[in-house]
C-alpha cells in the first residue's frame, strides 16, 4: 500500500467526519444532551486526526499520478492550497474536541464552548466541501470542463460514438 491508497482510502474521512460532527453536535444542543455533544466531540477528533494524515499523504499520492492521463498539475496546486486550509480548519476542530474532551471529562460541557466548537465545525463542512470538490478536479477532466458534452456522451458508451 502506498501513500496514492492512503490518501484516496482517507480523503472521505475528514468530508464525512465534519459533516456528521455538525449533526450530532447540533442535535446535541439543540436537545441539551451532553452524550450526543461528547460523541460529537469523539467524532471531530478523529476527522482531525484523518485531516492531517491525508494532507500528509497529498503530496507523495502527487508524485505517483504526475504524467498519468488527465492529470492537470493546476488542478493538483490549486487542491493542495485549498487542501491546507481543511488541515488547519481540521486540526484547530480536533484540537479543541480532544481540549473539551480532556478538560471537562468528568465536569459539565460548557454551551459556549459547545457553540463554538460548532460554529467553527460548520466553517470545517465549508472547507472540506470546496477541497474535495478541487481534488475532485485532479482526477476527472469532466469537472474541470475541459471536455465537450460530446466527448462525455461518447464516453459513457464505452468510447464509441452512438448512433442517433
Amino acid at each position: 500500500m502506498d501513500a496514492a491508497h492512503i490518501h484516496l482510502m482517507l480523503n472521505h474521512v475528514p468530508v464525512l467526519g465534519a459533516v456528521f460532527g455538525a449533526v450530532l453536535l447540533g442535535v446535541g444542543l439543540l436537545r441539551r444532551d451532553e452524550s450526543w455533544q461528547r460523541i460529537a466531540l469523539w467524532t471531530l477528533l478523529v476527522t482531525g486526526v484523518a485531516s492531517v494524515v491525508v494532507y500528509l499523504t497529498g503530496e507523495p499520492a502527487e508524485e505517483l499520478v504526475e504524467g498519468a492521463a488527465g492529470f492537470s498539475h493546476d488542478a493538483v496546486e490549486r487542491h493542495e492550497e485549498i487542501a491546507a486550509w481543511a488541515m488547519y480548519t481540521g486540526g484547530a476542530v480536533g484540537a479543541a474536541a480532544l481540549g473539551a474532551i480532556g478538560w471537562f471529562r468528568s465536569r459539565s460541557l460548557p454551551r459556549g464552548l459547545m457553540t463554538g466548537i460548532f460554529a467553527l465545525n460548520l466553517a470545517l463542512v465549508g472547507v472540506m466541501a470546496w477541497t474535495a470538490n478541487s481534488g475532485g478536479k485532479v482526477s476527472h477532466p469532466e469537472l474541470r470542463g475541459e471536455t465537450t458534452p460530446e466527448a462525455r456522451s461518447s464516453a459513457s458508451y464505452g468510447g464509441e460514438a452512438r448512433a442517433e
